[in-house]
This record gives C-alpha cells, structure tokens and sequence, in this order.
C-alpha cells in the first residue's frame, strides 16, 4: 500500500500491515465485522464517517 500520509518509525507498526490491510488479508476487516452488509466498502464508510463529523 502506498500511503502519503502515513511514515513508520520504528518497528511497532510495518508496512506489511498497511498492505494486508488495503487487501484484505487482516483479520476483522471486512464489512460484516463492522456490521455492514457484503460488498460495503469499509472505507466509504470511514469517509461518511469522518464527513458527519464535520
């Protein structure tokens, strides 16, 4: 995943993560395990998320 807002330092967090995770491949990531029907986009969510707060 190529971020442009997000720099690792260190090693708590790598960038392994940040790859699984735009993948997919991290477990409790998908849109049934934060309740939301199959084929929701998480980030859509997150977005609307952030937007309502404004």
């Amino acid at each position: 995943m190529k971020t442009t807002s997000i720099h690792v330092e260190g090693q708590i967090i790598s960038p392994e993560i940040f790859d699984g995770l735009d993948s997919n491949e991290v477990p409790g990531q998908l849109p049934q395990d934060f309740g939301f029907e199959r084929g929701t986009r998480v980030k859509d969510e997150i977005t609307r998320a952030w937007t309502d707060c404004i």
